[in-house]
């Protein structure tokens, strides 16, 4: 309500605030926005309220008292299950009882690194696996389970999309239907911690299957395939996230930014004592600055945004804040536009591409970290980035920015051919 009046309207809006606030810890876990009108005049003294707030708790219950026999049936005859976790928090608490279903042949476990889970077993990079196997290759499940939130890989999307009729379950208390792989046949409103214990409890007579050893070896055979190639390759975007990645702290949070950054970090195996955090769903550049400012300043763990050009330019205010804390480290790959169009078939080809596409600018990151007092580091070689990254990481006095200056064109087929496509080779020089 615009204005407190009456008893009714801070009844009012002490219902719409604690809404709000436990809307944001139902599942899925997320932000929520709360507006706030002022009339004028704003400066007069408003009303004492301190003693007149109300909190109205939500208690949810995860235990599921046991899965309906259709479910327990339908696991139990599958002979090819396919699991796939999407975005989730680190404390979703699945890792122990997808552990014990992992160890099923019948089960492949496909998991990007935004979904925090981090066994063994899983297949942490499907855009890999899919642009180094042929999609024909890989079999489609008679049971595909999907929770958790966002996924990042296209080629997945697409690859299950294109299955024929498979019984498919989506897990998780929602309040629409979620259908990314459009097959959903049914929804099991549950925490999926809690069905997947369930599953873990099912008596199985018949074990024997290739299924899941199918899926680790073509992932196995990606990841070999990547290390030949990324063996040889020149400084570039993929490097990058080569050198970053092993040699982020441990126990520290990674923000990633949207765009290439997201694609690129997929690349990667998962790093167990990192929490990977991103702002997927509507999957904008908007506000990734801003969310990593608030997860450091709340976590006050390490906190280590990595974000393109476009996105640090984009959302800057958010270093518009008094309260930055030293724990915050931002890493700007800037290869003076948006990236994200020379790696995906179509934009680069277009007339007007530098100027209205990939929007190719010439600003200088180092006015603006001046601008809102950060430190700031600079590197376009391995042999510095090398260098700096540790002091970077640990020596800072107060919020910091690395900026790392790579090429565009170099970027895009180093890209490609990572990723399998004919593309020539670049003069590593």
């Amino acid at each position: 309500p615009q204005t407190i009046s009456s008893e009714d309207t801070l009844w009012h809006a002490q219902r719409l605030i604690n809404e709000a606030i436990n809307n944001c810890t139902r599942f899925p876990k997320g932000p929520v926005h709360i507006n706030v009108p002022l009339d004028e005049p704003l400066y007069d003294k408003l009303p004492d309220l301190s003693q007149k707030i109300r909190t109205i708790d939500l208690s949810l219950t995860e235990t599921c008292i046991s899965l309906p026999q259709k479910f327990v049936k339908q696991w139990q005859l599958a002979k090819k299950i396919l699991i796939v976790c999407g975005q989730d928090i680190p404390e979703s608490g699945v890792s122990d009882p997808l552990a014990i279903l992992s160890k099923d042949p019948r089960v492949a476990i496909i998991a990007e690194n935004i979904s925090n889970l981090k066994i063994d077993y899983v297949i942490h990079n499907p855009d890999l696996l899919f642009s180094h196997n042929n999609e024909s290759s890989m079999e489609y499940p008679d049971l595909l389970i999907y929770s958790g939130g966002p996924i990042v890989s296209k080629k997945l999307k697409t690859y299950l999309r294109n299955a024929g009729e498979i019984l498919s379950w989506r897990i998780g208390y929602e309040d629409q239907i979620v259908d990314t792989f459009q097959h959903v046949t049914d929804i099991v409103s549950c925490s999926p911690k809690e069905v997947y214990n369930a599953l873990g409890l099912i008596e199985i007579q018949e074990k024997n299957s290739d299924y899941q050893m199918k899926w680790l070896h073509a992932s196995e055979s990606a990841l070999k395939r990547r290390d030949e190639i990324g063996s040889d390759i020149p400084f570039s975007d993929f490097k990058v996230f080569d050198l970053i990645l092993n040699k982020l702290p441990e126990n520290s949070i990674v923000e990633l930014g949207n765009s290439s950054v997201i694609r690129y970090s997929q690349l990667f195996n998962v790093i167990i004592n990192i929490k990977y955090y991103s702002n997927r769903g509507i999957s904008g550049i908007d506000g990734c600055l801003s969310t990593a400012a608030g997860t450091a300043y709340a976590s006050e763990m390490l906190t280590i945004a990595i974000v393109g050009d476009l996105s640090f330019v984009y959302d800057s205010n958010a270093l518009w804040n008094r309260e930055l804390p030293v724990n915050l480290k931002i890493i700007v790959i800037n290869n003076a536009g948006g990236g994200i169009f020379h790696l995906i078939e179509g934009p680069s080809d277009k007339p007007g591409f530098k100027k209205y596409i990939e929007a190719y600018h010439p600003l200088n990151i180092h006015k603006l970290a001046e601008a809102f007092d950060l430190e700031y580091f600079y590197a376009d070689n391995e042999k510095e980035l090398s260098e700096k990254l540790p002091i970077f990481f640990s020596d800072c006095k107060k919020a910091a920015i690395l900026e790392i200056k790579t090429e565009a064109k170099v970027n895009s087929e180093v890209f490609h051919r990572i990723m399998g496509h004919n593309i020539l080779p670049v003069n590593p020089e």
